[in-house]
């Protein structure tokens, strides 16, 4: 078998006593620090004073103009309300729909292909309205345009048997 190998250890050489640590690349008596420290700061090193690069950056065209992501915000804004006004213009429930809301409700799952799903959760987002309530309301247009369901409806829960 090989020997195990040694791992490097922290001896005293290459650990800082109490009280004698030093700052990299400065002396142990902390001279010329605030030297250093005024090298770094590049800020009027050649003699521009910070009002002139501070209305020079001011100046910048790029700071004046409106943000793409604002501009769309906007326009989603927009889209948004105009779709709300013209949700206002047709009501959505019949007198039958809001009182079946009132009783008791039902649950059941609807299950949708990627594309419709996909596009009834834009529809959701920009009408405001949930995908229940989008559903409910397309129901309730189709049920409108077919009497015959509602008379079916009538006999069923009128022969004893609830829906």
């Amino acid at each position: 078998m090989s020997e195990p190998t040694s791992f490097a250890s922290l001896g005293p050489l290459l650990l800082a006593r109490k009280g004698g640590a030093k700052p990299a690349l400065r002396g142990a008596n902390g001279e010329d620090v605030a030297d250093d420290l005024a090298q770094d700061n590049e800020i009027g090193a050649d003699g521009e004073s910070i009002e002139a690069q501070l209305a020079a950056f001011q100046d910048d065209e790029a700071l004046r103009a409106e943000p793409e992501v604002k501009r769309q915000q906007q326009a989603l804004l927009t889209r948004i309300a105009d779709a709300n006004i013209s949700a206002a213009d047709h009501p959505g429930t019949s007198d039958a729909a809001q009182a079946q809301a009132a009783g008791r409700r039902a649950a059941f799952t609807l299950r949708l292909d990627q594309e419709r799903h996909l596009k009834l959760k834009l529809a959701s987002a920009v009408l405001g309205a949930s995908a229940q309530q989008l559903v409910t309301r397309a129901l309730d247009q189709m049920m409108a345009e077919m009497p015959e369901i509602e008379a079916l409806a009538a006999q069923v829960t009128r022969d004893g048997r609830k829906a």
